[in-house]
């Protein structure tokens, strides 16, 4: 198998786990390293896909919130530039209502 190809199976085995998690409101028992393997295994190509994987992880874990209110920020702009506004929103209310009564700001 070719290392972009296995680490693309690995980074949807890593979807798979972290959506999961997401929907059914599971804490993760290492956090810290399904993190370093997301980030391990991205590639640009995979553009929204990755980013909100990792917006939705960071999200449910309460972690790194300046950095990912940024991202959310740079998913808006990307997702606006090919007219996927709505999509955009969809994703933005499964995120508030996760954070409820929380929610993300610039600072934290």
């Amino acid at each position: 198998m070719s290392k972009p190809l296995a680490s693309r199976q690995k980074f949807e085995e890593l979807r798979d786990y972290i959506l999961d998690h997401f929907d059914n409101d599971r804490s993760f028992s290492r956090p810290r390293k399904i993190q370093a393997a997301l980030i391990g295994h991205h590639d640009n190509a995979w553009g929204t896909e990755w980013m909100e994987v990792l917006i939705l992880f960071n999200c449910f874990r309460r972690a790194k919130p300046t950095r990912t209110h940024g991202a959310l920020a740079k998913l808006k702009a990307k997702r606006k530039k090919v007219g996927q506004s709505v999509e955009f929103e969809t994703f933005m209310d499964r995120v508030t209502k996760m954070l409820l009564p929380d929610f993300i700001t610039p600072h934290g």
